[in-house]
């Protein structure tokens, strides 16, 4: 294994070292109140129980997100809808875990303690998760991305030391799949890494070989079915539970494939470099626009 082990010695320190600075910076939205699309959640009075959340329809909205419902249900229930500092604390420290790989991660491709440490306080403080975490009806968007992430980095580990590790990857992916809809997302990175770690030992030489490359190609095969049959098992429970399907279209929560792509990436780019929120950004743009059809000047 090409990990850096002396990475590993400093690891209690620096996920405490991220979480502190994470909280810091946060600290003044742990208690934030539900606003506009938050109140989809609030399941106060709901004849639900928490195991409901995993064998019914939401009884809000068309999602199905069991992991994020039932959470908050009980949440609600032992410390009311005021209190929601138990949901933004959770949010925190699965942020903290997600610039906490991003160490490891870094320590996996060589880079020094101070630089992928560097890596952890850029991922932890950055803008473009905002939103996502001082908000309360997004669990499920930070847990299904840190969990996805995860998925990939046990992968990583379970192809280049214990095979143990490669269970519990597909186990992280399917838990990601019931946090959130679009952890399916991570079965496109699943296999671009699977790919990557199997066929990079070989050289040029290896390839010419018939045996051996298709040995290669049926071992990424046998990795990844465990991954398409977790997919299925989700699909197929979230298609008896839910009755919306995916569907292509311009729709809000459609899958739109056009120009919205390159737009989206623009974003995202935007995001990692702006000192301010895009989402203030793109909402000016839009009051301008808006101001300038309608003949008044923005506020």
């Amino acid at each position: 294994m090409n990990f850096s082990r002396k990475g590993l010695a400093y690891s209690n320190q620096e996920f405490v070292g991220l979480f502190g600075f994470t909280l810091l910076i946060y600290v003044a939205f742990l208690n934030a109140w539900y606003f506009a699309d938050d109140f989809q959640l609030v399941f106060s009075g709901a004849d639900y129980s928490i195991f409901d959340h995993f064998t019914k329809k939401s009884p809000n909205n068309q999602f199905y997100r069991p992991f994020q419902n039932a959470y908050l249900s009980a949440t609600q229930a032992e410390y009311g809808i005021y209190s929601t500092w138990p949901v933004h604390l959770v949010h925190l420290v699965l942020h903290t875990f997600l610039g906490f790989l991003v160490i490891q991660f870094a320590r996996y491709c060589g880079c020094s303690r101070g630089l992928a440490f560097l890596g952890g306080l850029f991922t932890v403080a950055i803008q473009g998760s905002v939103h996502s975490l001082i908000s309360n009806d997004t669990l499920s968007q930070v847990g299904g991305t840190v969990l996805g992430y995860t998925a990939l980095w046990l992968l990583l580990l379970g192809l280049e030391s214990n095979k143990i590790y490669l269970a519990l990857s597909v186990m992280v992916f399917t838990t990601a799949l019931f946090f959130k809809e679009t952890s399916i997302s991570f079965m496109m990175l699943i296999p671009l890494l699977g790919v990557t770690l199997v066929f990079r030992p070989f050289s040029r030489k290896a390839y010419s070989d018939r045996t051996s490359f298709l040995a290669l190609v049926h071992r990424v095969i046998m990795i990844l079915c465990p991954y398409v049959l977790a997919f299925l098992v989700y699909f197929l429970i979230r298609k008896q539970i839910v009755t919306s399907s995916f569907r292509l279209g311009s729709g809000l929560y459609d899958f739109n494939l056009g120009i919205n792509i390159a737009r989206n990436f623009a974003q995202l780019m935007l995001a990692l470099v702006s000192p301010v929120s895009t989402v203030l950004i793109m909402a000016r743009h839009h009051n301008l626009w808006v101001s300038c059809g309608s003949g008044k000047s923005p506020s």
